[in-house]
């Protein structure tokens, strides 16, 4: 994980992660080494469908406990489709299959995984991954939209090349946007209905046409500041200077480069926000621009 999403503050909680059969089933053995570098204790399902791309051994050699497969396995826990219920504060499906969403939209429970997310009465979430065509399928759309309005969360699919070589939405969002968003499902809402500004990472001010004063900030504080406001709720916008950080979704950001930029945006943004944050590493001067051209130097 990134610097800024590097939380430890999450022991005592717990997410139950269900897996379906998805060429991208292998990333959540990835999304499992988030939550638990986090602190958090994670337990799992597999479909039938995500047993011929992962085995429940690799969930629990990375510490996934208990690990659920079979409705009827050999030895079975006669209420293990009810344990999530009683234990988890939030289940994740992830990745979601055109199948799972359907049969959670109609209230089936036919598997292990149906049964426990129908029983399940905490927060919900669904990271869909599938071929373009069918997350574009009216059926889809519409089971979609019935889940939303029963509050699960969809954490959308990114857009791309996918396995069978189309292009289009359907790949499974980034790990670290599913580990975030499944953090802000057992995080307690205390910020809800606040709205906060920050500004973050360095400005560079222009001296002639390839050349700038800046200063080596990565934006880190600030942003590490952005995502814990929006886990607790808020409504984050992050005024950003030229830096690499990643921000999930959820945040509004608006990248500027020059203070002036940085300056005006904060100010034209403040009269809507609750709180500011201002964690940027603004330039101290600017010079006096040069011009279009580049600065030649002496002798040169």
């Amino acid at each position: 994980m990134d610097a800024h999403l590097a939380f430890t503050n999450f022991l005592g909680k717990r997410v139950h992660l269900g897996v379906c059969g998805s060429v991208a089933a292998y990333k959540a053995l990835d999304v499992l080494r988030g939550l638990t570098a986090t602190g958090c204790s994670v337990s799992a399902t597999l479909t039938g469908g995500a047993t011929e791309f992962v085995t429940g051994l690799s969930f629990e050699a990375l510490g996934a406990a208990p690990v659920y497969g079979a409705m009827y396995p050999p030895q079975p826990d006669l209420y293990g489709h009810l344990e999530p219920a009683q234990n988890a504060d939030a289940l994740l499906v992830a990745p979601a299959t055109a199948n799972i969403l359907a049969k959670l939209a109609n209230g089936l429970a036919d598997d292990m995984l149906s049964c426990q997310t129908l029983a399940f009465g905490g927060p919900v979430l669904v990271a869909p991954a599938m071929n373009p065509r069918m997350w574009n399928a009216s059926a889809t759309r519409e089971n979609r939209q019935r889940l939303t309005d029963r509050g699960v969360t969809i954490i959308l699919p990114g857009s791309g090349a996918v396995a069978c070589g189309e292009e289009g939405q359907g790949r499974l969002a980034e790990v670290r946007e599913i580990v975030l968003h499944a953090l802000k499902a057992v995080t307690e809402q205390d910020m809800a209905g606040k709205r906060v500004l920050l500004t973050l990472g360095p400005t560079r001010e222009r001296w002639d046409a390839i050349r700038f004063w800046s200063n080596p900030s990565t934006g880190t504080q600030g942003a590490a500041l952005a995502v814990t406001a929006w886990l607790r709720g808020a409504e984050v916008t992050a005024v950003c200077g030229p830096c690499g950080v990643w921000l999930p979704s959820g945040i509004t950001r608006i990248d500027v480069t020059t203070a002036r930029e940085m300056h005006d945006t904060a100010v034209d943004t403040w009269s809507r926000m609750d709180v500011g944050c201002l964690t940027a590493a603004v330039a101290d001067f600017r010079p006096v621009p040069h011009g279009k051209g580049k600065f030649k130097k002496a002798g040169a």
